[in-house]
C-alpha cells in the first residue's frame, strides 16, 4: 500500500499543485485518493477538469481542495454524462 501512497501524495503536490498545508484537508475528505491508480483514476479526472471543464491549471488545486471527491469519479461513468 505504501507503494501507492507516496506517488499519489507527490501527484497531488506536484501535478495538481495542492498546497502542502491543504493536503491534510483533501485527504481527510477523501482518503480513498491514496489508493487510487494515478494513470487510471487521478490523471484522467484531472485531464477532464482541465481540458473539458476548462478549469485553469492555476485554479485546479483550489477546485480539488474544495471538492476532492471529483478525483474519485469515473470520467466516463460520472463526470462526462453530467455535462
Amino acid at each position: 500500500r505504501d507503494s501507492k501512497i507516496r506517488p499519489n501524495v507527490r501527484f497531488l503536490l506536484e501535478e495538481v499543485r495542492v498546497p502542502q498545508e491543504a493536503l491534510g484537508k483533501v485527504l481527510s475528505k477523501k482518503p480513498q485518493i491514496l489508493g487510487y491508480s494515478i494513470e487510471n483514476k487521478l490523471r484522467p479526472a484531472v485531464e477532464f477538469l482541465t481540458r473539458e471543464m476548462h478549469v485553469p491549471g492555476a485554479r485546479l488545486a483550489e477546485v480539488v481542495v474544495r471538492c476532492p471527491a471529483l478525483l474519485g469519479f469515473s470520467v466516463s461513468g460520472n463526470l462526462r454524462p453530467t455535462l
